[in-house]
């Protein structure tokens, strides 16, 4: 498109004039019927949240990872975020405003999208392969006041990412997970050792938007789509997953920033489900991981696939429930091998 840019979708309140767009319009046939079936539970993420951990709060998280791994409950997790939202609160981070957050799938990204909800924020999770370039793009889309991201993962150099995203007036805060080189930036410890405060009453409304996903912007400049409380939660709830009869874990290795990479971070608090993730996909770890932790669903591309499937009878030595396979073809060999799985 020629001209000047588009307006910026910066708060979840300009997100509502979304509902004004004839497409949308066309949707409330489906949306009466979502909300008579149940799925849209005119609640927002955090309540639902907040009342599903209550009724089962010990549902358990592994963050697998070399560098930063780490386990808690759902209940644990959820009570940690109130002291992030709190330090971001003192740092003047008020509803509607943005939160960019490139973090890995650690146990600082859950404890970051929790406190954002706690706050009303727009948040704006974005996947590791997004450099500068994107970054920067993503940042002034959204006007975002606040940054997150680790100082240093595998071999990206987030220091180096930050220097060159050059001038963004709207950004005030910059704050960096473990070591780091970024100059003005916060620790996370800022962030994770404030002392929980009341929090102000939200104002959010369950078809607001709370949530912008923004694609890599290989062909084209990147592309957010934005959720709301509603879209979100059924996007979970619709998941085709079984649950494990005997209350094993499922084996995710997606990346945070990604769809089902947030899809099944949440799982955990909004339907019960104990899940074992990881920051980056690691052929030994990913197999240490789902036989340590008694797995018996897996997940991911179908190269992620195979490999369990190479080691089932080591992984899965109590059974294999159900693989989903997904984000590329799957070969006919593979499904032949699923089969011979049951």
């Amino acid at each position: 498109m020629g001209g000047a840019d588009p307006p910026n979708i910066c708060c979840a309140q300009d997100v509502t004039a979304l509902t004004a767009a004839p497409h949308w319009l066309k949707r409330e046939d489906y949306r009466r019927s979502w909300r008579e079936s149940g799925l849209y539970t005119g609640r927002t993420m955090i309540s639902l949240l907040e009342e599903r951990v209550a009724r089962n709060p010990d549902v358990s998280i592994v963050f697998g990872s070399h560098e930063r791994p780490s386990q808690a409950t759902t209940s644990e997790l959820l009570e940690e975020s109130k002291k992030v939202a709190a330090g971001l609160i003192r740092l003047g981070l008020r509803e509607g405003d943005a939160l960019v957050a490139q973090i890995p799938n650690w146990r600082e990204g859950a404890l970051t999208l929790l406190a954002a909800l706690r706050l009303g924020l727009l948040f704006v999770p974005v996947v590791h392969t997004c450099g500068a370039a994107e970054l920067q793009f993503i940042l002034r889309r959204t006007n975002a006041k606040a940054l997150i991201l680790p100082g240093r993962w595998k071999k990206i150099d987030y220091g180096a990412r930050v220097r060159a995203l050059g001038e963004l007036p709207d950004l005030k805060y910059t704050i960096a997970i473990g070591p780091h080189d970024i100059g003005g930036a916060l620790d996370w410890e800022v962030l994770s050792s404030s002392i929980p405060m009341s929090l102000p009453k939200l104002s959010a409304m369950p078809d607001d938007g709370w949530l912008i996903l923004f694609t890599s912007g290989t062909t084209a400049t990147p592309k957010g789509v934005v959720h709301t409380h509603h879209t979100f939660a059924s996007e979970v709830e619709l998941y085709p997953l079984r649950k494990s009869a005997r209350g094993k874990p499922f084996f995710v290795p997606m990346p945070g920033g990604h769809i089902a990479g947030l899809i099944f971070l949440l799982r955990p608090f909004l339907v019960g489900d104990p899940t074992v993730v990881m920051d980056a996909y690691e052929e030994h770890l990913a197999i240490d991981l789902m036989r340590r932790h008694g797995a018996d669903r897996g997940g991911g591309v179908p190269l992620m696939v195979s490999t369990y499937l190479a080691h089932s009878h080591e992984i899965f030595s109590d059974g294999l429930v159900q693989l989903t396979i997904g984000a590329a073809s799957v070969p006919p060999s593979l499904m032949e091998l699923c089969e011979a799985q049951n």
